[in-house]
Order: C-alpha cells, then sequence, then structure tokens
C-alpha cells in the first residue's frame, strides 16, 4: 500500500511538473505578444474607481487557476502545433489559446473606460494607455485614468408635455420602488440618469400608459454653471416627458385560451381553437381539443390583471409568474389587442380600451419514474427499488401530487435473516392558500402554497422492527413587493416511531444514550416558521455579491403540554406527561445561516458561510430527539471529518462510543471556499472549515461535550482541502477531499493534525450533489 501511494504520487508530481514546464508563449507567433497583464490605475489616488471598472475591458489575459497559474494556458501550450493526434487534440480543447494583445481593442478599451467614469459623473475623464513590451513575446498593459472633476446636480426642474400624464415630482411622487437616486447635490451620472428614465416609464405603464417608452424621456443638462468652492463643476438638470401621443389604457374583456400550440403562433388570436368556452365571473375561458383539463376558477386566480382597471405592467408580470407557476401549464403568452369603445368618445374622453388574450401551452399532466440502488453495508451486499408517480393537475386546479413506494432488501451474512425496508412518502401542493378569512386581494398579491406531506416507513431486521410515521402541512409565501423573502410556516409537524419488536438480549447491549434517542418510541408534535432571504445581485457580474440568509426557529410539545395541564394527566416516574403512552418531545430550537459569494473576478469566486444552531429541551423533555440533535463532519460541515464523527466538544472518541453519541444541541459551522474553473464543466476548489457541535447539558457516555465559554473556542475544529467539481448548469456533482488541521478530540501536540497531514486517520472523502452552501 505504501508504495501504491509513493507511485501514485511521483506520478502526479510529474505531470505537474510537465505542464507547469510549458512555455505559456510556445503558441505565440512571431511578432505577436502575449497579453500577460491588466492594470487600471487612477491617477488621482483620492477617487476611487468604480468597482465593476474592469467590465468595460475588451481583452483580458488569460485565466488564472486560483488566481495564481495560468493552468489552461499550459495545457494549450503542451499540445504540438504540428500534430492533429487525439492527444494534442484534446490538449487544445481542455485548455485555453494563449490571448494576444489587440492594439485595436486597446485603443477601444481606453475609449469605454473614459465612458464608464463620464457615467460616474466624471464628464471629463480622459484615459492613458502604456503598453510595456520589454518581455520576449508578452505585453502589459495598463490603463491610466484621469478622472478630472466631478459634476454634480444643482437644480432639478421637470416637464410634462402632454397634460394627461400623471404629474412628477422625483422627491414625493414616485414611491421607492421607481426612485433611482436623482437629487440635488447628487453627482451627475448618464447612468443613473438612464436608469431614472426607465423607471419613470415603468411608473407610467403601472398607471395605464400601456405603450409608453423611456425614449419619450430625457434630459438636458447645463454644465455651465459655476459652482462653490467646494465642488467647482455644477449643473442645472431639466427632465422632460414628451408622450404627447400617449393616451391611458383600461383593461376590457379578459379571455383564457387554454390549448395554445406554439408552433402556430401565426395565428391569429381570433383563429385559436374554441371548441368549447365557459364564463367564470369576469372572465372567459375557451378549450380546446384537451377539453377543460383545467378549472376556469384556477386560471382566474393565477392572474391578477382585473377588467375595467388601468393597464398595470407589474400585474402582467405577476400574472406571468404565477401561471408559470402551475405545474399543468408548460408557458404562458399575454397578450393586449386594442379595440374601440362602443360608446362614442368625447374629445375630453382619452381613455382607451385594450382586450387581454392569455394563452397558455399545457403540460404533461402524468408521469412515472423508478429507481434501482445497489448497496453494501460493511460487506452485507443488497438493492433498493423505488417507483413514484406523478400528477400535475390532481383536481384540475394545478394540483402537484407525488407519491413514491420505495423498498429494500440486504442480505445479512451474520445470522438467519436479512434486513428489509418498505416504505411510501406522498406529497400533495395546492398553488394557493388553503386558509380561510384571506380576501381576494391578499391573494393577489402573494405567490403562495399549501404542501401535505406523509410518509411510513417499515424495517425489520433481526434485532427489532421499527415503524417511522411522519405528517406535515406547510404554508409558503412571497410577495411581489419583496420577493427576496420567502417565508413557510410549518403549521403541523408530527412524528411518531414505534417498535413493535425489539430483542431483549440486543437491548440491553446498546449504550443507554442510543437506546434512549433511537429505540424507544418517541412522538413529536411542533410546528416551525423558515426565513429565506436571496439577494437579487447576478453572481456572473464582477463586483456582484450574492447573499443568502436562512433563520428558523421551531418548537415542539407546547400544545400537548396544555392539554395535560388541562387534562390533569399523571405523571411517569419520571415526571414526564405521558400522550397516547407515549412520552412527547418539549424543546425550541433555532437556527441562523448566512452566505455570500464575493466574485473576485471571471471565474474566480470566494464562498464565505457561518451557521449557528441552538436546540433547547424543556418541560416534558431532558432530551433533543436524535434526529433533530445536530452533527459535525461530513460533506456539508467540516469536511476534515466524515460524517456524525466530530464531537461533541472535545469528547475523546473511545471503542464504546457510537455516533449516536457523537451528536449534539449547539452547533457552530465556518466555511471559506475559493471557487475556480479547470476546463470544460470541470470546476476546482479550496476550503477551510472550521465547527463543532455541543451539549446544552452534561449528559451521560458525552464527557467534555457540554459547551461553555471558557473554553469552547478551544474546542473549534480546523480542516483544509481540495475539491473537484463537474457543473452541468442544472446540477453539479462534487468530490471533496478534507485533511484535519486541528482535532479537538486529540490532546496535547497531536491537536494541530496539519503536522501530520497522513492519508489514513486525518483524512476525509466526501461526494455530494450541490455546493455545500
Amino acid at each position: 500500500m505504501p508504495s501504491s501511494r509513493l507511485t501514485h504520487s511521483i506520478l502526479a508530481a510529474l505531470l505537474l511538473v510537465a505542464v507547469s514546464s510549458c512555455s505559456v508563449i510556445r503558441h505565440v507567433p512571431d511578432g505577436e505578444k502575449l497579453l500577460d497583464r491588466v492594470t487600471i490605475v487612477s491617477d488621482v489616488d483620492s477617487i476611487p474607481l468604480p468597482e465593476d471598472i474592469r467590465d468595460y475591458t475588451l481583452q483580458q489575459p488569460n485565466y488564472r487557476l486560483f488566481g495564481m497559474t495560468r493552468w489552461q494556458l499550459r495545457l494549450y501550450s503542451g499540445s504540438n502545433p504540428e500534430s492533429n493526434n487525439w492527444w494534442n487534440r484534446s490538449l487544445r480543447k481542455m485548455g485555453e489559446p494563449p490571448v494576444l494583445i489587440d492594439t485595436l481593442l486597446t485603443d477601444r478599451t481606453a475609449t469605454r473606460l473614459a465612458r464608464a467614469m463620464a457615467g460616474d459623473g466624471y464628464l471629463d475623464a480622459s484615459v492613458r494607455t502604456e503598453v510595456d513590451t520589454s518581455i520576449y513575446k508578452k505585453a502589459r498593459v495598463t490603463y491610466h485614468i484621469h478622472p478630472g472633476q466631478r459634476y454634480y446636480i444643482q437644480d432639478i426642474a421637470v416637464e410634462t408635455r402632454n397634460p394627461l400624464l400623471p404629474p412628477i415630482s422625483l422627491n414625493d411622487s414616485l414611491s421607492n420602488v421607481y426612485q433611482i437616486g436623482i437629487r440635488s447635490g447628487t453627482p451627475l451620472s448618464p447612468i443613473i440618469l438612464d436608469e431614472e428614465r426607465k423607471a419613470i416609464a415603468r411608473y407610467m405603464r403601472n398607471n395605464g400608459y400601456w405603450r409608453f417608452s423611456s425614449e419619450e424621456i430625457y434630459f438636458e443638462a447645463d454644465t455651465t454653471v459655476e459652482g462653490d468652492k467646494t465642488r467647482e463643476k455644477m449643473a442645472n438638470l431639466r427632465l422632460i416627458v414628451n408622450g404627447r401621443n400617449s393616451h391611458p389604457y383600461q383593461v376590457g374583456n379578459i379571455y383564457f385560451h387554454t390549448d395554445y400550440n406554439p408552433f402556430e403562433s401565426d395565428l391569429a388570436v381570433e383563429e385559436l381553437p374554441r371548441i368549447d368556452s365557459i364564463r367564470h365571473r369576469e372572465y372567459t375561458v375557451y378549450y380546446g381539443k384537451k377539453g377543460r383539463y383545467i378549472r376556469a376558477s384556477a386560471l382566474a386566480r393565477s392572474v391578477s390583471i382585473i377588467p375595467e382597471t388601468l393597464f398595470s405592467e407589474e400585474e402582467v408580470e405577476r400574472s406571468y409568474i404565477k401561471l408559470n407557476a402551475l405545474p399543468i401549464i408548460r408557458n404562458a403568452n399575454i397578450r393586449f389587442i386594442e379595440r374601440e369603445r362602443a360608446d362614442s368618445l368625447s374629445l375630453s374622453d382619452s381613455l382607451r380600451i385594450i382586450d387581454c388574450h392569455i394563452l397558455t401551452v399545457p403540460a404533461r399532466s402524468k408521469s412515472f419514474e423508478a429507481e434501482i440502488l445497489g448497496t453494501n453495508s460493511a460487506g452485507d451486499f443488497g438493492a433498493a427499488l423505488s417507483i413514484g408517480f406523478v400528477n400535475r393537475n390532481l383536481f384540475r386546479g394545478g394540483e402537484f401530487f407525488n407519491i413514491k413506494l420505495k423498498g429494500a432488501y440486504e442480505a445479512i451474512r451474520k445470522g438467519a435473516h436479512s434486513f428489509m425496508e418498505y416504505g411510501v412518502e406522498s406529497s400533495l401542493r395546492f398553488p394557493h392558500l388553503l386558509f380561510p378569512f384571506i380576501s381576494e386581494n391578499t391573494r393577489r398579491r402573494l405567490r403562495a402554497s399549501t404542501e401535505w406531506k406523509i410518509g411510513y416507513n417499515y424495517q425489520t431486521r433481526p434485532e427489532f422492527d421499527r415503524v417511522i410515521l411522519s405528517a406535515q402541512l406547510n404554508y409558503s409565501w412571497q410577495t411581489y413587493r419583496h420577493s427576496q423573502l420567502r417565508h413557510t410556516i410549518r403549521l403541523l409537524d408530527v412524528d411518531y416511531l414505534h417498535l413493535p419488536y425489539i430483542d431483549q438480549e440486543f437491548a440491553q447491549s446498546l449504550p443507554p444514550t442510543t437506546a434512549l434517542y433511537n429505540y424507544t418510541e418517541q412522538f413529536i408534535l411542533g410546528s416551525a416558521y423558515i426565513l429565506n432571504y436571496t439577494s437579487t445581485q447576478s453572481p456572473e457580474k464582477i463586483g456582484s455579491n450574492p447573499f443568502t440568509a436562512r433563520f428558523s426557529i421551531q418548537s415542539a410539545g407546547n400544545l400537548l403540554q396544555a392539554i395535560s395541564y388541562l387534562t390533569n394527566s399523571k405523571k411517569d416516574e419520571l415526571g414526564a406527561y405521558q400522550m397516547f403512552g407515549l412520552n412527547y418531545a418539549q424543546f425550541v430550537k433555532l437556527d441562523v445561516d448566512l452566505a455570500n459569494t464575493i466574485q473576485l473576478e471571471k471565474d474566480n469566486s470566494l464562498a464565505l458561510h457561518i451557521g449557528i444552531g441552538a436546540a433547547f429541551p424543556y418541560g416534558n423533555a431532558r432530551h433533543i430527539p436524535f434526529e433533530l440533535r445536530y452533527f459535525a463532519g461530513g460533506a456539508n460541515s467540516v469536511r476534515g471529518w466524515s460524517v456524525r464523527t466530530l464531537g461533541p466538544g472535545s469528547m475523546k472518541v473511545t471503542p464504546d462510543k457510537t455516533f449516536f453519541d457523537q451528536m449534539g444541541d449547539i452547533r457552530l459551522d465556518m466555511n471559506v471556499e475559493y471557487r475556480t474553473k479547470l476546463f470544460w464543466k470541470f470546476r476546482a476548489a479550496a476550503f477551510v472549515d472550521a465547527g463543532n457541535v455541543w451539549t446544552i447539558r452534561d449528559y451521560e457516555n458525552q464527557e467534555d461535550g457540554l459547551f461553555r465559554f471558557d473554553r469552547f473556542y478551544k474546542e473549534i475544529a480546523l480542516a483544509y482541502g481540495l475539491g473537484l467539481r463537474l457543473d452541468f448548469d442544472y446540477f453539479l456533482v462534487r468530490l471533496d477531499a478534507g485533511l484535519k488541521a486541528y482535532d479537538p478530540q486529540q490532546t496535547g501536540r497531536y491537536k494541530w493534525a496539519i503536522t501530520r497531514p497522513n492519508l489514513s486517520s486525518n483524512f476525509a472523502w466526501h461526494i455530494a450533489v450541490g455546493y455545500p452552501f
């Protein structure tokens, strides 16, 4: 084994040396220069450059792995330019050709950088380009930006040339949703001015002006204004809203066409299939060959456009979101057609009428899926089979029904019996809130769903039989104004563990905590609230930092304890109430997770994560149920440890300990991960993880696991490692290799495992789907 590892290490080292030794200028033709470095500097140190300034460059050097080595260029350079065999073609395909400096693009970049500075208020900015060609076949470009003085807005005047348009006051009339930031004293930024134009145009379209465009708005700036001593460059701004031929539009009739075929998109609305029709309130629904596969009430509930109201672009967008959220609808298209009013229009009556036609493409309503897996647990071979059925339109209202049957068999070498498991999982999701006393207006403002889940699992082994029942009722919603926030209330959360049979000899051989947490009957009745926040910034844009946050609070047992009090129930010998002959759990659990991705440059980012959680048993319970306790180690935790092998605290791992003992009531996770691109679909990562779990009380069999403020920081484990990812856009397969750096489970100098990075006791592999955070 050692010689095999040595051989692999030598081969890897030789490959690394071979690739690294490939000259990056091997494929640079004579007379050309490799673009080695691009630097952008400001000639005035006190004036910082915009964060996205590098986005304006038309040429960037070859990509650097982890921001250091040009790995892909070296791969490409390793190929023989005169050979086209498989090996050389593969190297060129995986690699990246050299980026050769183009003086034309360099000049255009200088112009773009000057415009970018002008867009930030530095209207007189200039850019000087310096090209260093002193290195053989390499060129380094430096763009020296001289910002000049910044222009500021002194006064703003607004002129509306169509009396039909609603009045505009940048400080008052426009809500914060449309206010971009123009006011007296702010920089004169053409970029901000253009955003303000778009915002005002959207404001108009949300107030009935269907065809209003930002082209109807323009600014005039007088930059000859004399400024004061502190701001020498000032400008008076004049906002002109033209829109001379604009009219307000009112929504007339609303029609649904439920059997739209996009391949017949040339058909006029009047020619679409109308085999059957039904009238529901103010809406008319036309059905085609598929018949009445969806109820008219479900369609009406999924649109925010209301007849006899002014046109609103915002309501159209909300309708798109809700319609496309229906599982039975594959795609939706909303069209408006202007028509003449039945009554004669007077000169003073400028209101126009548009009819709304909503075209929907139906999706396949039913589907089946099957999955077969092979298993190997400590040499005991087995197989697992699951069969699933999906109905995307169970009650003809876009209800998503899913049921999955699962079965598993494992041949146990020791003993005459085998392990068998079978169960069923089912869920039913409604595309709205099934809750009384919610007004129709409130329903229109929400993107919501109601979901029922139920599960049954039966396990039989020579030592025991176990039945697990679970049920959930979840309400989820988010508003259109604050779409970054998603709320979930788990109104009902039930878990029941029943053991019809357990071998007494086996039960007596279990450690006390193991028997208590996993081999006694349990009953949990609780609820939870979950809040998710996701920023809307683009993760592809340099300088954009996507941020996510998750907060959850879960409690159980309070309702059951209140019933026990009211019914004067008796307590058992341990002083705990029982329900249906079972001790029920009572606890509160809090979790907070924050993650931020900092885009350093193209294909290089830094991901940060911190997670904190705590669970407190009280009242009728002294322990948190096993399924709800925290564990450390694994693919999404401290990756130098295998799953459930770290903690709690500094508890020593001895032969009598099991993974049931390595659980806790408090968790701390901190992760830093540098993500970069290799080639094709392959990505790489380097990470550092820290964290552990602790107990809230001094439990038996969990010595040194108690959380204490005077020592917990000494019990935070550290790990580091490398990862390989295969990114298919719609899902990602991840392979991580972690090494222990600091091990609180050891003593003395052995705590610092980084001094002995072996691949036996201090190493862990992890395979997972998706990013860890």
